[in-house]
């Protein structure tokens, strides 16, 4: 189970968080191997746990750049939950860069997800039409392979090379540490 950390020798420091705990499998699949952290968040009342397990992850790479990608749902509440994680995590320095990657209109159409209907008692709603949105879908409509690709597009922000230097050293540290426990 040993594990090198493969931040070490990357310029950047990267978690994805998405909105629904549905969805915990397949971003544990597709980013696990890869060491990324993945943080399912439920909403507005988990905030401040995360932005207290943040603080804790980010200080120890405070010397580069930390970046948080989120998904979730192209709705009234997936976007305010992007914009106060955007803005708490702004506030306090934490983060550097936070990008979104919630589902978007050409996803709706292009994969032809059923739209939902919002709820007209959302605190949000208005808001939500003001910036100009008229059709809201959930991240976990996208067809699973096309939410597997979206996923695998972090791959693209990591140091390729770095990141097989650190696979090479931990392959060597694991077989080092296996020849000690056989006694050899």
């Amino acid at each position: 189970s040993y594990r090198r950390d493969i931040w070490a020798n990357q310029s950047i420091y990267l978690e994805v968080w998405f909105e629904k705990m549905a969805l915990y499998d397949i971003f544990m699949d597709t980013l696990s191997k890869y060491g990324i952290m993945i943080q399912p968040i439920s909403g507005f009342s988990s905030i401040t746990v995360i932005h207290d397990a943040v603080v804790k992850r980010f200080a120890k790479y405070k010397d580069r750049e930390c970046i948080i990608l989120y998904y979730g749902d192209h709705d009234p509440s997936g976007i305010s939950i992007d914009q106060s994680i955007q803005n708490e995590l702004q506030e306090k320095h934490i983060t550097d860069l936070i990008g979104d990657e919630i589902i978007t209109y050409e996803d709706i159409e292009t994969y032809n997800i059923l739209p939902n209907i919002e709820k007209e008692t959302d605190p949000r709603i208005q808001g939500y039409r003001d910036a100009g949105y008229t059709v809201s879908a959930e991240i976990d409509a996208l067809p699973p392979d096309i939410l597997k690709q979206k996923i695998e597009s972090v791959l693209g922000l990591l140091d390729v090379e770095a990141y097989k230097e650190c696979k090479i050293l931990e392959n060597e540290e694991l077989d080092d540490l296996k020849d000690r426990l056989e006694g050899d």
